[in-house]
């Protein structure tokens, strides 16, 4: 029987272990360079857009192109925290008399969206102004939302005696995303608020990175708070901008402007919606872009061990057979070693 020499096992020995070590460092960098990154995408009614496929987006990152493996229509149920502002920059009230003020339309909005749920859902629910001032939690129910939004807004003088206090929205986020829990790619925090927060301990791009790893998208449904015969200042004009960025980065979509006009009308600033959509029409459209969504397969050109930001676009094709397109992704990439994938 042939014998092997101790100088070829132990070159045989050297070249399994080589080529297991090389194995090993591919099937990392593969992990690590292929990420599931949630998307949302509707058109000028907040419809959500179906039949998506990877050739109608293109991705970048750092001037190189990112691979759209797949994309997958997603409609698991969704674990939906509701976040409703009930600050005092929402209660100054200065709607002309006998219309509905901006903490009214708070309310109706969040109504809505907790009635056209359905069951299909798991519902919590968190007022709040400069801390939390009412919880429900998922363990509460549907149904105990939705009585409970009824009771508060028939109650004359909630608004006057709840109203109140500064504004603490990201500290507010982060508690909802104790609510939700460990990352399952189902959770979302739909915030009705005018955007304004001055007195949160944690910061706008801390959050933003704490909703990337928990695989969590964010929806706001912007109210711009009365400001009387005045302008508005430059910080508020910020503020007005950076929700809908904020949500567009988690892979959320922003609602609104929505305001209410003398006739005591609500309506979305600065948008025109196809002929015969009504407002109502919107919110539903806007609460399906909520339930629905895309898991979108991508390879990107790096594996990096920080955080990584890339680009995600309509492709022309898409652009070309939708007139307008509102699309999220989760910009912010957790370092391969934190990543939830």
């Amino acid at each position: 029987m042939p014998t092997c020499s101790p100088q070829l096992l132990r070159i045989a020995v050297l070249f399994a272990l080589t080529f297991a070590f090389a194995v090993q460092v591919t099937a990392q960098t593969d992990t690590c360079s292929r990420r599931t990154i949630l998307v949302s995408a509707s058109d000028r009614d907040w419809a959500p857009i179906p039949g998506l496929q990877a050739g109608d987006f293109r991705g970048e990152s750092h001037g190189k192109p990112v691979r759209i493996l797949s994309v997958t229509l997603d409609e698991q149920p969704r674990r939906i925290v509701l976040l409703v502002d009930s600050s005092g920059s929402i209660g100054r009230d200065t709607s002309p008399q006998g219309t509905p003020g901006v903490w009214k339309l708070s309310l109706a909005l969040a109504q809505k969206i907790a009635e056209s749920n359905n069951g299909r859902s798991d519902l919590a629910l968190i007022l709040f102004n400069e801390k939390i001032t009412e919880e429900l939690d998922f363990a509460a129910g549907q149904a105990r939302v939705v009585n409970r939004l009824r009771e508060i807004a028939s109650d004359a003088s909630y608004e006057k005696n709840s109203v109140k206090g500064r504004t603490a929205l990201w500290d507010t986020v982060a508690e909802a995303l104790k609510l939700l829990g460990p990352s399952n790619q189902s959770g979302v925090i739909y915030a009705i608020t005018d955007g304004d927060d001055n007195v949160s301990k944690l910061t706008e791009k801390g959050i933003r990175q704490k909703i990337s790893q928990s695989d969590t998208r964010f929806f706001p449904s912007l109210l711009p708070s009365p400001v009387g015969n005045r302008g508005r200042t430059t910080e508020e004009m910020k503020r007005l901008e950076l929700l809908p960025k904020f949500a567009a980065d988690s892979g959320g979509v922003v609602f609104g402007p929505v305001t209410v006009n003398s006739s005591g009308s609500a309506f979305v600033l600065g948008v025109y919606p196809s002929s015969g959509v009504t407002v109502g029409d919107l919110v539903s459209n806007f609460y399906r872009t909520i339930s629905h969504g895309y898991r979108m397969e991508i390879e990107l050109p790096q594996v990096s061990g920080k955080w990584t930001s890339w680009k995600l676009e309509p492709s022309k094709a898409l652009r070309s057979r939708i007139k307008e397109v509102h699309l999220g992704f989760m910009r912010d990439i957790p370092p391969c070693e934190t990543a939830s994938k």
